[in-house]
């Protein structure tokens, strides 16, 4: 087969619950490599459990990105007074740089409404994932120190009234 997953069909979606233990382990398998670069293995997206991601489904917007029948991204978003929270957004490890992650936010940040603020964080040393929200119209706002060596930045991009 021919091309990149980007030039492949990648179908994004709303998900469903029955499919939290598959969204999970992309979740994992993804945000595995930001706590190896962070030296922080008990971040919330790798202690999360199948039960809280179905309960999750109860306030946010749950959507995959899925290629060739196997899901291979997922994505939350949650409205909440005028904001949308955008978060967990994770890719297979194999398949980063190829554009899925930024479909991902692109269809999460559709899916927020008419929500004038959008809002989410990232850690400080993950540059790539920095530069992408950048490039899509995300300004920190406020950095937050999490450990001393730990540092998140508050993205938010403001969306003409």
């Amino acid at each position: 087969m021919e091309g990149t997953p980007a030039e492949r069909d990648i179908i994004i979606a709303e998900a469903n619950a029955h499919e939290a233990p598959e969204l999970l382990e992309v979740q994992k398998r993804a945000f595995l490599l930001e706590a190896e670069r962070y030296d922080a293995c008990s971040m919330p997206p790798l202690t999360e459990t199948v039960r809280e991601v179905r309960e999750a489904f109860a306030e946010s917007t749950i959507l995959k990105a899925e290629m060739e029948g196997r899901i291979v991204g997922v994505v939350r978003a949650t409205s909440k007074g005028g904001t949308c929270l955008i978060g967990r957004l994770a890719v297979e490890p194999d398949l980063q740089d190829r554009g899925i992650g930024t479909a991902l936010l692109a269809e999460a940040e559709a899916r927020c409404g008419d929500a004038p603020r959008l809002e989410l964080f990232v850690g400080s040393r993950s540059h790539k994932d920095i530069h992408i929200y950048e490039k899509m119209g995300y300004r920190t706002y406020k950095a937050e120190d999490i450990r001393d060596d730990i540092k998140l930045l508050h993205m938010e991009k403001l969306r003409p009234r």
